[in-house]
């Protein structure tokens, strides 16, 4: 009985102080539901990575005040959520945090808050697993400049900036 307890607060420590607006519960519980509903489907885990990181994006364009929370918050429940065990591999980090930089730039979004979040993910989820978070920083960031290099030249000025900036701070 007591192991069932626990299990239950440890899933609750994990959860996001911020609640999703498309369906009112935290974020991480939003993710379950998501991959849930997606398991059903032949390829669940890109289902679930795109459904996950479409909803992020909308999320953080939604509310920009807490924009850098919130994409730590996506990014370490959607890895979660893939590696329960916490064994992640880099190339999983790097593309769904590229995702997500790659679709907040087509929806004109408060980067330099979103970038800075999903560098503070990435440190966050590196350091959980074991992983070099710099090495894995660099290259997130090196792809998340890459994502949007050819769709605006303008805001690659403004990702190279803020991937800067979030770098500086982790």
């Amino acid at each position: 009985m007591s192991k069932k307890t626990n299990v239950v607060a440890e899933k609750k420590s994990t959860s996001s102080k911020y609640i999703s607006v498309v369906s009112g519960m935290d974020i991480r519980e939003r993710l379950d539901e998501i991959y849930q509903r997606s398991h059903d489907k032949r390829e669940h885990v890109k289902v679930f990575l795109r459904k996950s990181v479409d909803e992020a994006v909308g999320q953080l364009n939604e509310s920009e005040m807490h924009a850098e929370e919130i994409a730590a918050d996506y990014l370490s429940g959607i890895l979660q959520i893939l590696h329960p065990k916490g064994k992640i591999a880099s190339d999983t980090i790097i593309q769904v945090v590229s995702e997500i930089a790659f679709k907040s730039a087509q929806m004109d979004a408060e980067i330099e808050s979103i970038i800075q979040g999903l560098i503070k993910g990435v440190s966050r989820s590196a350091k959980a697993c074991g992983l070099q978070a710099k090495e894995i920083i660099s290259e997130a960031s090196a792809r998340m400049i890459e994502a949007v290099a050819d769709t605006n030249p303008e805001f690659e000025k403004k990702m190279r900036q803020a991937v800067k900036n979030a770098e500086k701070s982790v």
